[in-house]
């Protein structure tokens, strides 16, 4: 029980740790072919799209909005 105290620290540093990482990651990175795929669809939203449920490009709009601008 004394073990699980001492690491109960741990979980939150190494979460924090990799969200830093990604953030860094995220911002010295180009897009993607995939990635510019998804943005240009979110863009042009249709529920005529067959390769692709509109929920994608509403989660992608959304992270627009909070992100991007």
């Amino acid at each position: 029980m004394n073990k699980i105290k001492q690491y109960k620290f741990l979980l939150p540093v190494i979460i924090i740790l990799f969200f830093i990482l990604n953030v860094i990651q995220g911002s010295s990175t180009e897009l993607l072919p995939d990635e510019a795929y998804y943005w240009v669809y979110s863009q042009y939203m249709d529920w005529g799209f067959f390769d692709h449920p509109p929920l994608v490009a509403l989660w992608v709009t959304i992270s627009n909005f909070f992100f991007y601008r």
